[in-house]
C-alpha cells in the first residue's frame, strides 16, 4: 500500500552538444553529477555493513571520483574540445583504463574494473532521471514504469520502494526474479497504466492476485491491512519452524537451499532454514559495477558466504550474461548476438571466467563452494572450464597459497542439447542443477520475457515435466547430486508434483522457503507419485495445473490465502 509515483527510466544523451549548452553549463553538470555519485557511494557504504572490507572499496572509488587527473581531463574535453559532458567522461576514463591495463603489475591492471565502476557511477548520475531522485522520495511509494531492468530493481530495492508496477514485461523475467528474491511486489503487463495519470494517488498493490486498486476506500484499505496482518502472523508461525529439516511422512528427505542473488545477509538466509545456497547468481554484481568484479572483492564476498554456511555448500553460477540480463560494463557488446549467453559468453570473454574461477578458488577455505556452469550445450564447454580451473590451481598452488580446496564442477540443465548430453555431462559433472526457467523456454520455444504468448509459457507443461523426470531418474543409479533452481521450484502448487517426479533437492526464493519446507512435511512420497504419475500422463498444461490447483486446496489450507503465499511478483 502507498502513493503511486510514475518514475522515467534512464534513457541515452546525446553525445553532440545543443548550440544553446555552453562549456561553463556542462562543467556544472559534470560537478553535480560528481556530488550525486559520491553521495550514492555514502549510501551504499552505510546499507553494506556486513562485508568488512567493503568500505576500503567504496573509499577507493571516492579517490578515484575526485582525483585531480580524472576532473582536470574532463574540464579540458569541456572547455578545450569542446565536448559534452557524457562524452568527457566517457573518454577520460577510457584513456585512463588504457594506461591503468598497460601497466607492468597485474595488481595495477586489475584497477581497470574500479576505473569501469567509477565511470558507471557517474553515467548513472548523469544519465538517469530515475535515479536522481533521493531514496526517501521514492521509499515506501508504488512506483510505475514501462519495463524494469534487472539494474532498475536493483535501484528500486535501495531506495525502499513499496512495490513496482510495470507495463511491459513478464513475471518470468530477470528483472521479476530480482524482485522477488527483495520481495518486492511487482505487477507486469500493466498496460497503459502510465497515461491514467495516477502519479500521486494512494493504491493497494496485490501481486499475489495480480490487481491494483486505485484510490481505496475505507473498507478495502481496511480488508488490505487486516490480510496482511494475517499474512504476516502466518510466516512468522512458519518461519518458527522453518529450520527443522523437511522430511516427508514417511521418511523421505528433502533439501531446501535459497537462491541468492547479490551480496546476500547469510543470517537471514539461515533463520529461513535454508541449508545451503543452491544458486547464487553472480550476475547481479556485475550489474551494479560493485565491487565484486574485482578478484580480491568477489573472493572476500564468497568466502564469507561460505564461511557461514559450512559445512553446507554455497553454489557460485558463473556470470549467466546475455539475454535480459544485459553484459557487463567494459566489454564490446552493447546488445550480443541471438544464443550468446552464459558459458559461450565466458569462453568469449575469458578474463571474466578466469578472474571469477580465481576467486571462488582463493574463497574456498571451507572446501563447500561450488562452480556452476550456466548454459551448457556442449560437453566441451564443460571440459574447458575444467581446464582452466586446473590451470588456475595449478598456478595458485605454485604460488604457495595455502588452506584452500579444489571446488566441484557442476553444469546446468536448461537446453534440450543438454538433456540429450545427461550421460556424458553426468560423467564428467560433480553435480547438476536444473534451470526450470529456460528450460521450458527453449523447449516449448517461447520467450519468457515476452508477454505476448505467456500463455504458451508454463513449467507444466508434460514435455517440461517428462523433461524433469528424464533428469531425476539419474539418482536411481549414481550418487550424482540434483538441484532444482527456477520459478517451478518456488511455486508452492508444483510441490508435491516435484517430490513425486524424484527432486531431493529444491532451490527456492527465500521468502518461499518457510511454507514449502512446511508443505513437505505434510507430504505423503507415494500419494506424491500418484499424483505425478496423473500429471505425465496429461494432455497439455492447462489440465495440469487444473489437477495440481485442486490438489493443493485439498491438502492445505493456509488461511491468508494460497495465492498469497506463492510468487510475489504477479
Amino acid at each position: 500500500m502507498g502513493k503511486l509515483a510514475r518514475v522515467q527510466q534512464r534513457h541515452p544523451v546525446s553525445s553532440t552538444v545543443p548550440e544553446s549548452h555552453s562549456p561553463d553549463l556542462e562543467w556544472s553538470k559534470f560537478l553535480t553529477a560528481q556530488s550525486r555519485a559520491l553521495n550514492q557511494i555514502e549510501m551504499l557504504k552505510s546499507e553494506n555493513t556486513a562485508d568488512a572490507d567493503f568500505p576500503a572499496v567504496m573509499d577507493g572509488y571516492e579517490l578515484l571520483l575526485t582525483d585531480v587527473y580524472i576532473t582536470e581531463s574532463i574540464k579540458h574535453f569541456i572547455f578545450n574540445e569542446g565536448m559534452d559532458t557524457r562524452s568527457a567522461v566517457s573518454k577520460t576514463f577510457a584513456e585512463a583504463g588504457r594506461r591503468i591495463s598497460a601497466a607492468p603489475h597485474q595488481h595495477l591492471r586489475d584497477k581497470t574494473f574500479d576505473m569501469e565502476s567509477c565511470e558507471s557511477f557517474l553515467a548513472d548520475a548523469l544519465e538517469s532521471e530515475i535515479f536522481l531522485e533521493k531514496s526517501d522520495q521514492l521509499r515506501g511509494r508504488i512506483v510505475i514504469v514501462t519495463q524494469p531492468t534487472p539494474q532498475d530493481i536493483i535501484r528500486f530495492h535501495q531506495s525502499g520502494v513499496a512495490g513496482i508496477v510495470a507495463e511491459q514485461g513478464s513475471q518470468l523475467s530477470h528483472a521479476a526474479i530480482l524482485a522477488r528474491s527483495f520481495n518486492i511486489p511487482t505487477l507486469f503487463s500493466a498496460h497503459d497504466v502510465s497515461k491514467a495519470g495516477l502519479h500521486g494517488q494512494p493504491a493497494v498493490l496485490n501481486a499475489g492476485e495480480a490487481t491494483l486498486t486505485i484510490n481505496p476506500s475505507r473498507t478495502e484499505v481496511r480488508k488490505a491491512e487486516a490480510r496482511r496482518a494475517v499474512e504476516l502472523l502466518l510466516n512468522q508461525k512458519l518461519k518458527a519452524r522453518s529450520t527443522n529439516l523437511a522430511r516427508t511422512k514417511d521418511g523421505h528427505r528433502i533439501f531446501v537451499l535459497a537462491n541468492a542473488d547479490g551480496p546476500p545477509d547469510a543470517r537471514s538466509l539461515l533463520a529461513s532454514g535454508a541449508e545451503g545456497i543452491g544458486l547464487f547468481r553472480t550476475e547481479f554484481l556485475h550489474l551494479q559495477n560493485s565491487s565484486a568484479n574485482d578478484t580480491d572483492d568477489s573472493r572476500v564476498l564468497f568466502g564469507l558466504l561460505a564461511e557461514s554456511f559450512a559445512p553446507k555448500w554455497v553454489t557460485v553460477r558463473l556470470l549467466d550474461a546475455g539475454g535480459d540480463k544485459g553484459y557487463p560494463a567494459g566489454n564490446d557488446y552493447a546488445q550480443g548476438p541471438f544464443g550468446l549467453r552464459g558459458i559461450r559468453f565466458l569462453l568469449a570473454e575469458q578474463k571474466i571466467l578466469y578472474r571469477q574461477i580465481t576467486a571462488i578458488i582463493k574463497a574456498n577455505k571451507h572446501e563447500n563452494i561450488r562452480i556452476l556452469i550456466p548454459f551448457v550445450t556442449d560437453v566441451e564447454e564443460v571440459r574447458a572450464v575444467k581446464r582452466i580451473t586446473h590451470e588456475i590451481w595449478t598456478e595458485l598452488t605454485a604460488q604457495q597459497h595455502t588452506g584452500i580446496h579444489y571446488p566441484k564442477i557442476g553444469a546446468m540443465i536448461e537446453t534440450p542439447a543438454a538433456l540429450f548430453l545427461l550421460d556424458k555431462l553426468s560423467r564428467e559433472c560433480d553435480f547438476l542443477s536444473i534451470g526450470s526457467n529456460d528450460l521450458t523456454q527453449h523447449t516449448l520455444c517461447v520467450d519468457r520475457t515476452d508477454d505476448t504468448f505467456q500463455n504458451k509459457f508454463s513449467s507444466f507443461h508434460p514435455a517440461v515435466l517428462r523433461s524433469l523426470k528424464l533428469i531425476f531418474d539419474l539418482q536411481k543409479n549414481t550418487d550424482l547430486g540434483i538441484c532444482l533452481c527456477g520459478e517451478l521450484a518456488s511455486d508452492p502448487v508444483a510441490t508435491e508434483l516435484l517430490v513425486g517426479l524424484g527432486c531431493r533437492q529444491l532451490s527456492v526464493q527465500p521468502v518461499n522457503m518457510p511454507v514449502l519446507k512446511d508443505m513437505i512435511r505434510q507430504l505423503d512420497f507415494t500419494e506424491a507419485e500418484k499424483l505425478a504419475a496423473k500429471a505425465l500422463n496429461c494432455d497439455g498444461a492447462e489440465s495440469v495445473r487444473t489437477l495440481l490447483v485442486s490438489r493443493h486446496e485439498e491438502l492445505f489450507d493456509y488461511s491468508a490465502g494460497n495465492k498469497s503465499l506463492r510468487n510475489r511478483a504477479g
